[in-house]
């Protein structure tokens, strides 16, 4: 069973003073740092290189992408990879929004589902295309609670319920954008921006080449 690390479900803006000196954030602070880290019960001890990616539930760049990371997370965690991965909402995509803060909701109160509802959000992915905009927020909502339903979460969940995890989507969001992100998938390798067009797709081949490289010391 694969076991996830739960959301951050608030964040703080720390001010501290020392003298005349402050500590004023210009964006809040997670207590923890935000993610779902993929096969987190076989993450060896050590880990030796932090991957991190930011992908988005409404994208079709993400969708193709998604099934690769899960893979490499799978073969690579127990060689100490750490494969963190963040919701980023796209503002060009109109039900991006509400997406994310479905995901998170799950994650929250069963991280369990977190992996398989993004499967299910991926797998039908065109109902929250350009033919589904003349839908009300409150619909999509039903739609949304409707596929978390089909993969187990079933009680389901409303547009009050989603909207407690507005907090936490902002703060990603802002912790994405003041690092540079811009669109999805985007990739950090331990902290470092790979530069990588989010409109490309790499392999599963490519990454675990890469990982390999850096794990033997080969790659810089």
């Amino acid at each position: 069973m694969v076991t996830f690390y739960v959301l951050v479900l608030a964040a703080t803006i720390a001010t501290a003073t020392l003298g005349n000196e402050v500590i004023n954030p210009v964006i809040p602070v997670p207590r923890r740092r935000p993610g779902v880290i993929l096969s987190e019960n076989t993450l060896a001890k050590k880990v030796l290189v932090d991957f991190e990616v930011f992908l988005e539930l409404n994208c079709p760049d993400s969708k193709v992408t998604w099934p690769v990371l899960k893979r490499v997370a799978q073969d690579f965690a127990p060689k100490g990879v750490r494969l963190t991965v963040n919701q980023f909402a796209l503002p060009y995509h109109q039900y991006g929004y509400l997406s994310t803060l479905a995901y998170y909701f799950i994650n929250n109160n069963n991280a369990s589902l977190t992996v398989p509802y993004a499967d299910a959000i991926f797998e039908n992915i065109r109902e929250f295309g350009l033919r589904s905009w003349t839908k009300t927020p409150i619909e999509m909502t039903k739609r949304l609670s409707e596929i978390a339903v089909s993969v187990g979460y079933e009680q389901g969940f409303n547009t009050t319920d989603i909207l407690a995890f507005s907090g936490p989507v902002r703060t990603t969001w802002k912790y994405a954008t003041r690092r540079g992100v811009s669109g999805t998938p985007w990739y950090f390798i331990n902290n470092v921006d790979l530069g990588i067009s989010s409109s490309g797709t790499l392999s599963y081949e490519t990454w675990a080449d890469y990982l390999n490289g850096l794990l033997m010391g080969k790659k810089i």
